[in-house]
């Protein structure tokens, strides 16, 4: 589907697959997803978000001993530093692709697919004639070794025929301190400030996003989150969270927060950026 442009639905089936793969406790096959995850926001033109789950992917699988996934991985985050317009950032990446690659001479679509992400790296800054030139080297790599990962790399290329900034998508932005957050497109921030369980629990709810995309807190956690210190019967506390969550999904996080194996967790297919403390306007 995300070849077909359903990049969305694609997002949503590879965020439930990080999950899936987490809760099993898979660690490669979490590492596997969180690169496609990251792939397909790279896609949908959001840089940022793709190089957070990109990076944490490369470190899964580095730690693993996958040097194919190395490569892809590191090749898009060439492909994301650069459309971000980090230049010394995305040769760093494509140095650690091409090392990995020499443990993986003999996958012919694999180097296509490291060739590809170089190409679209040199575009940048490059004049007319070396960029056709590139475009068409590219289409030749993946004419001859065609598969997911070279398909990837040339829709990513090709994508950016002016060669600018790729807009981010929208995303839900969550202040620092919890203290507020800005739905997708919207105007205004929902003030939390005065409402200091429920900023404590996004922000933990934020802070997991962030740091470990897939990964529910459990009831526990949202406990001591949101109620710190404080003692509290078990059906007691249980209910404050849950009253709690259906608060802040009236609120408008009603898709943003879902249910995960064992808990509670901000959805994986939806960017999620940390802003600077709400001063509660």
């Amino acid at each position: 589907m995300q070849e077909q442009g359903n990049v969305d639905e694609a997002l949503a089936h590879h965020a439930g697959a990080v999950r899936l793969f987490r809760a099993i406790g898979s660690r490669l096959r979490e590492g596997s997803a969180l690169y496609y995850l990251g792939a397909a926001f790279l896609e949908r033109g959001d840089a940022g978000e793709a190089s957070k789950l990109l990076a944490q992917a490369f470190d899964v699988m580095r730690a693993g001993g996958m040097p194919r996934y190395e490569v892809l991985i590191a090749g898009c985050l060439a492909v994301a530093s650069s459309d971000a317009g980090d230049v010394d950032g995305a040769l760093a990446w494509l140095g650690r692709a091409r090392a990995a690659a020499s443990a993986c001479a003999s996958e012919p679509a694999l180097q296509a697919t490291l060739g590809i992400h170089e190409a679209h790296v040199a575009q940048r800054g490059a004049d007319a004639a070396t960029r056709l030139a590139l475009v068409a080297k590219a289409r030749a790599l993946a004419a001859d070794q065609s598969n997911d990962d070279v398909r990837l790399a040339l829709r990513l290329l090709l994508a950016q025929p002016e060669l600018g900034p790729r807009a981010p998508a929208s995303a839900l932005a969550i202040a620092r301190d919890g203290g507020g957050f800005r739905l997708p497109g919207a105007a205004t921030s929902v003030d939390l400030s005065r409402r200091a369980p429920l900023r404590r629990i996004l922000i933990a709810l934020a802070t997991s996003r962030v740091e470990a995309p897939g990964e529910p807190l459990s009831m526990d956690d949202l406990v001591r989150a949101g109620w710190p210190g404080e003692r509290i019967g078990s059906d007691a506390a249980a209910n404050r969270v849950r009253v709690a969550l259906a608060t802040l999904r009236k609120l408008g996080l009603r898709e943003a927060i879902v249910t995960g194996q064992g808990g509670y967790l901000l959805d994986p297919a939806m960017a999620v950026v940390l802003e600077p403390a709400s001063d509660g306007e």
